[in-house]
C-alpha cells in the first residue's frame, strides 16, 4: 500500500537563515515525483523534512492525510536510498536487505522476503555475497532492495544514480522506474540530472531559492515553462524579445498580445534549410557533434547573441561546417511566451 504525500505552507530556517519558504507540494499516491533545482534551491532540505531528519518551523507534512511533521523517521513507514547507498560492507547482501526487517521487528522468517527483493532488483542468488565485493550498480540495487524490504508506504531517493557512470545510470533509470511501477510505491526523488528527472518522473518539481518554481509533467515543464528562470534552467533555450509592435526578430511573426515578453524557442524547434529555402538567413559559427544530434551556434544579422540549434545527425559526411550560410525555419503553430525576470 502507498500513500499520497502533501506539503502545505512549509517554511524552515537553519541557524537563522531561511532555507524553505511557503513550500506547497502534492504527490499523488503511487506516483514518481522528482525534485529538481540548482544547488541551494532547497530540494535536498525538502527531502530531509519528508524523511523526518529536519522539522519545519511551520506548515504541515501529510502522509495519507496524517500530519507526520513531529514523527521520528522510524515511525513514518519510509524506505530511503541514500546518495552513497549506506551499505554495511562487513555484512552479506542478504544481511543488508534483512536489516530493516530485524530493526523494525517485522516478522521472524525473513528468508523469502529477502529473496523476493533480490529477485526484484535482479540480484537473485546474491544473498551470501559480501557487499564489499559488489560493483557500484550492484550496490545501488542492494540499497533499493533494502529500502523496499519493509514494504514502505513512501520511498525517498537521494541522488540514487549519481555515483554510476553514464551508460549504467541510463540503464538503471529504466529499471528503477519499472520496479516503481511494479510495486506502486509513492516515490519522491532528488536529482541534479535533468535528463533523469524528465525521463523517469510522472511529475517534476523545480525548486528555486527555497520555493517551488513550478510543478508539472516533464512535457509541460519543458514546453510551457512559467518563468524565464525555468525556461533557462531546464535545457537550452533561445529567448527572443517581442518588440512594442509585436515583431520578434529574426522570426517573421507578429505577437501583438505578447509585447514586452520573451518568446521561448528550444534549439530543436528550428529546422535547418538550404540557403535558398524558407526561413531567415544565418551563419554557422560553431558545430558540436554529439552522436545522434548536432549542436550548432549560428549568428543572425542584427541579433546580438548567437542562437542555439539542435538538429538530428543525418549520417556520415553530413555535418555542416563553421562559416557555412544556411536558413532557419520554425513551426509557428505553437508559440510560448514568458515574462522577463525582474
Amino acid at each position: 500500500m502507498s500513500l499520497d504525500v502533501e506539503i502545505k505552507d512549509m517554511s524552515l530556517s537553519i541557524g537563522g537563515t531561511r532555507i524553505l519558504t511557503d513550500v506547497n507540494l502534492r504527490v499523488p499516491q503511487g506516483s514518481f515525483v522528482t525534485l529538481l533545482g540548482p544547488s541551494g534551491s532547497g530540494k535536498s532540505t525538502t527531502l530531509n523534512v519528508l524523511a523526518g531528519f529536519l522539522t519545519p518551523d511551520k506548515g504541515q507534512v501529510l502522509f495519507g492525510g496524517q500530519d507526520v511533521k513531529d514523527l521520528p523517521p522510524g515511525a513514518r513507514q519510509l524506505g530511503i536510498v541514500f546518495q552513497n547507498y549506506a551499505i554495511f560492507p562487513h555484512m552479506t547482501v542478504g544481511e543488508n536487505v534483512r536489516f530493516p526487517l530485524v530493526a523494525q521487528r517485522i516478522g521472524t522468517d525473513h528468508h523469502k522476503r529477502v529473496a523476493d527483493m533480490l529477485e526484484l532488483v535482479k540480484l537473485g542468488g546474491f544473498e551470501k555475497r559480501r557487499a564489499s565485493t559488489l560493483s557500484g550498480g550492484q550496490l545501488q540495487r542492494v540499497a533499493l532492495a533494502r529500502a523496499l524490504a519493509a514494504q514502505p508506504q513512501v520511498l525517498l531517493l537521494d541522488e540514487p544514480l549519481s555515483a554510476l557512470d553514464k551508460q549504467l545510470r541510463e540503464a538503471m533509470q529504466s529499471e528503477l522506474k519499472a520496479i516503481q511501477r511494479e510495486i506502486g510505491v509513492t516515490t519522491i526523488s532528488v536529482t541534479h540530472d535533468q535528463a533523469e528527472a524528465l525521463s523517469m518522473s510522472d511529475l517534476v518539481v523545480v525548486m528555486n531559492g527555497g520555493r517551488v518554481e513550478q510543478a508539472g509533467t516533464a512535457e509541460e515543464m519543458y514546453c510551457r515553462p512559467g518563468t524565464e528562470f525555468l525556461a533557462r534552467f531546464l535545457g537550452e533555450v533561445n529567448l527572443l524579445p517581442v518588440a512594442a509592435d509585436g515583431s520578434c526578430h529574426p522570426l517573421d511573426v507578429r505577437a501583438t498580445d505578447a509585447t514586452g515578453r520573451l518568446l521561448v524557442i528550444r534549439p530543436e524547434d528550428f529546422r535547418i534549410e538550404k540557403i535558398d529555402g524558407p526561413g531567415f538567413k544565418a551563419t554557422i559559427t560553431d558545430v558540436q557533434f554529439q552522436g545522434g544530434t548536432l549542436r550548432l551556434e549560428v549568428s543572425v544579422p542584427q541579433f546580438p547573441a548567437p542562437l542555439v540549434v539542435r538538429s538530428p545527425y543525418a549520417g556520415y559526411g553530413s555535418i555542416p561546417q563553421a562559416g557555412e550560410n544556411v536558413r532557419l525555419s520554425h513551426d509557428f503553430s505553437f508559440l510560448h511566451f514568458v515574462d522577463p525576470a525582474d
